[in-house]
Parts: structure tokens; sequence; C-alpha cells
């Protein structure tokens, strides 16, 4: 099976931009029959959309979500059987509108992640970003980022955050994502800076994202484990009294960190304690399992 993974960050599933002309039934059917991954359904009712409305860029931008949906459902031999109609169905909807912001990321996305025998090509997919500057600067910079994410480039991804996030200053989470970029890089203390900013946040689930990482980095560079420890239990009572935890490490996740921080910080009793209660919260998550099994 070919797997697909675009930038839908702004779009919980299917992202639908305003067009009065599509009736908003028919785009709605199209989203149920793709979150119940009948991509017959969903192919078909968009098929005729393109039928309708053949000069409206969204009905074929409908159809390439609906081919996508089957791509990633079947065999991998399938799959390759549809990328030209789910490219063609792209490159029309472009062509009819070349402001349709979705089409035009979701075209970027599929060059950056699917394999070359598939379609893949980022070389391409850079041109496509240029193009996309000036119509969107904001999701050109996030696509850059994506692309130098699957290049590996680490310095191209830090230009890339921070070109995010001098386009939308207001979004603390951006400061997150680079904190997490220079933490890969070891850049510790950088990386404590762009969090701190993060933590400062009014949205508590943003804070709390920010002030794990910052626990995660000390226990990653082996230093301050005990305040990394006293930051996890923060994290872990202030976890449910989110209304949101989405994307949010949960608290089997936490447990473990944290069993991490006690070890580090010579507390063996207290390192089994939290990582026997990860596993008691989570017994799949197999990190916890294994140092678990370790220190026994």
């Amino acid at each position: 099976m070919i797997r697909l993974y675009f930038y839908l960050s702004i779009c919980t599933l299917v992202c639908f931009q305003v067009n009065a002309a599509i009736p908003a039934a028919q785009k709605q059917q199209i989203q149920q029959a793709i979150s119940e991954n009948d991509w017959d359904t969903a192919e078909e009712i968009a098929e005729e959309l393109t039928e309708q409305f053949s000069h409206e860029a969204e009905a074929y931008y409908l159809l390439a979500l609906a081919i996508r949906n089957k791509m990633e459902n079947v065999s991998s031999m399938r799959a390759l059987m549809n990328t030209g109609d789910y490219q063609e169905a792209l490159e029309k909807a472009i062509q009819l509108d070349p402001q349709h912001l979705e089409a035009r990321t979701e075209q970027i996305g599929f060059l950056i992640q699917a394999p070359g025998v598939a379609g893949g090509d980022r070389e391409l997919a850079a041109e496509k970003i240029k193009q996309l500057k000036p119509i969107h600067a904001l999701r050109a910079a996030q696509m850059s980022l994506q692309l130098a994410s699957a290049e590996e480039k680490p310095e191209q991804q830090l230009l890339a955050i921070d070109e995010v996030i001098n386009l939308e200053p207001e979004n603390k989470r951006h400061m997150i994502t680079k904190g997490i970029l220079l933490m890969n890089q070891k850049q510790y203390s950088a990386a404590d800076k762009a969090l701190e900013q993060a933590e400062a946040d009014t949205d508590q689930s943003v804070a709390l994202a920010a002030l794990y990482q910052r626990a995660r980095w000390r226990i990653l560079a082996d230093q301050e484990t005990q305040l990394s420890a006293q930051w996890l239990q923060d994290y872990i009572q202030r976890y449910p009294q989110l209304e949101n935890t989405d994307g949010l490490p949960d608290l089997g996740a936490a447990y473990w960190r944290l069993g991490l921080a006690h070890e580090l910080s010579g507390d063996q009793a207290a390192a089994l304690s939290a990582l026997k209660t990860s596993v008691e919260l989570n017994p799949d998550f197999k990190p916890a399992k294994k140092d678990l099994k370790r220190l026994r």
C-alpha cells in the first residue's frame, strides 16, 4: 500500500474552498464518503461534479481528493494505476483557478512525499513552491519546511520555520516547531528560548506543549533532570484540565519521560514507579515497556 501524507494542518480532513456554484450537499456527500473510506462513492459524485461544473476548479480538486483517498487504501499496484488521474485532476483545478490554494498545496504535498515511481518529484515541488509564494507566502513557507524536512536538510528547515514565524508571529505553535528543530540539532539553549516564548502563550494547550518539550530536551541532553521531572509532574497535573489535548503527548508518554528524568537524577524507585504507571496507562507503549524491563 502506498501511503501518501499531505500538508492538511489547516483542515481536519478535507478542506473545501467557498464556491457557491457547487451545491454544499454534494460536497458534504464527498466528505462523508472519504471519511468512511468509501472512495467509489466519493469518486462517482466528484466525477458527476466535473461534468456538471466543467469550468469549476473546485470540482476537479474534489475529484483529486476522492482519487487520493482510494490510492491510500488500495494495493501499491492499484494506487500506481490512479496517480495519473489524480495528478491530471489537480492540474485541471489549478489551470481553471491559479489561485486555488488547496489544489496547489495538495499537488506540492504529493510531489514531496510520493515515491518517484508514483510521480513524486522534489525538484518540481520546489518550482511549484516558488509559484505559490506570490499567491500565499505563508503556505509557501510551510511547504518549503515540509520539503526541507523530507530532504533532511536542517539549515533549510530552520530558514523555512523562521519565514513562517515572520509571516505569522502571533501563532506560537511555530515556536514549538522551531524549538524541536533546534533540539534535533542539539542546539538546546536556542531551542529553550524558542520554547519559552511558546510557553508564555495564553492558549494553555500551546503552553503545555512547550513545557513538555522544555522538559524533554533536558532529558535528551542529561541536563537539569530534576527540573525536567518537576515540569513533567506539572504537565501531568495540568493535562486532564484541558478541553482539547489534540497533538499533545498523552499521560503514558509523560510518565515515560518522567521515569527517564528520575533515572537520570539517580532516583531509581521513582523511575520505576513512573514507568509502571506509563505501562498501566498504555500497555502497548513499547518505549516505556522496554525501559521498565531494563531498569528491573
